[in-house]
């Protein structure tokens, strides 16, 4: 019953640090790759495995679903000279239908991130992908989260954009054996997790990141990342932690993110975010634990967080005006409950 007037005093008495949400927090084992790997839910796995390439629907054949072992890129190869390339497809005819698929599922205009990651897919990609690959659709949306993101100014850009699959991709181990950055898939090829942290990240967070219908982890504090939050983010709807505090994202929260069902973690402190909160943030109760501490917000927090029972006792600090209100809302949440 005084669960709720708690949670006021906590937040009422914290420091002004914010808390930042480390790898120790959500992975226990020293391996980063294995820690994240475990933390990727498996169930349904090959079902969102067949299910998310029927983005590839234009094709009278769709992909066999995967049985046995998981299912993988094929080996890097070189289009032969022939009339016939590597996939079996005349000259030009591969490009052609590749850049058929994602100009239905991206912006590829001129100098965009889906441009770029388009144009190294069909010229410069060693894996040498066919148009019916099922791999094609996550490979395609990863490398524009690379371009989006400038991966040439990266600490540590390991080798992204490589031959190898993208479940593959990976900075260098540090003193601890944790990679500086790594995309994390499940044992279907899945990807289910981005980690991006203290790696000088920056750009944009492109819309391209939707496309990855089985992400369920980005993690990208403590970067340079501008710009604002994507609305795709809204597609992944089986996203759990959204830790992306500590970068200089602006604009206003989207409310798409308040209606993903699975949502445990929204980490989005010290930004430059502005507006107000949402009232559909009380509609987001899966949500175990929130900052938005040190950002630009205005205004009154709206009466339905109230709904969020699941929340924690986290500290959490807000601008003046805004943390009294905090206080004065849950107190007033704590009497109206009793």
């Amino acid at each position: 019953m005084f669960r709720l007037l708690l949670l006021a005093l906590s937040f009422h008495s914290v420091a002004a640090a914010p808390r930042r949400l480390r790898r120790s927090d959500t992975f226990d084992a020293p391996d980063l790759p294995s820690d994240l790997r475990s933390l990727i839910r498996e169930e349904a796995s090959d079902e969102l495995w067949y299910e998310s390439r029927t983005l590839q629907g234009s094709y009278s054949d769709p992909p066999p679903r995967p049985s046995g072992s998981p299912p993988t890129d094929p080996p890097a190869t070189s289009a032969p000279t022939s009339t016939l390339d590597a996939c079996g497809l005349p000259s030009g005819e591969r490009e052609s239908q590749i850049r058929g698929i994602f100009s239905r599922l991206s912006d590829v205009s001129a100098g965009t991130p889906g441009d770029d990651a388009l144009s190294w897919l069909v010229s410069d990609d060693e894996r040498f992908l066919c148009p019916d690959d099922p791999a094609i659709i996550e490979r395609f949306a990863v490398a524009a989260v690379v371009y989006a993101t400038e991966f040439e100014n990266w600490t540590d850009s390991g080798n992204v954009l490589s031959g190898a699959s993208v479940c593959d991709w990976r900075g260098e181990p540090d003193g601890d054996g944790k990679a500086s950055f790594a995309v994390v898939c499940n044992a279907n090829g899945v990807v289910g997790s981005l980690d991006f942290d203290d790696n000088n990240v920056g750009g944009t967070l492109p819309e391209e990141i939707g496309l990855l219908s089985g992400l369920q982890v980005l993690n990208a504090d403590g970067n340079a990342i501008g710009g604002t939050l994507p609305r795709t983010l809204g597609q992944l709807v089986r996203m759990r932690v959204l830790d992306l505090d500590d970068n200089e994202i602006t604009g206003t929260l989207p409310e798409d993110i308040f209606a993903l069902p699975s949502l445990e973690t929204l980490d989005l402190n010290t930004n430059l975010l502005a507006g107000t909160v949402p009232e559909s943030m009380g509609e987001a109760t899966s949500l175990k634990y929130v900052q938005l501490n040190e950002n630009q917000f205005t205004g009154s927090l709206p009466k339905s967080l109230e709904n969020l029972t699941n929340l924690g006792e986290y500290k959490n600090t807000f601008s003046p005006n805004t943390h009294l209100r905090l206080i004065f809302f849950l107190i007033f949440a704590f009497l109206q409950r009793s």
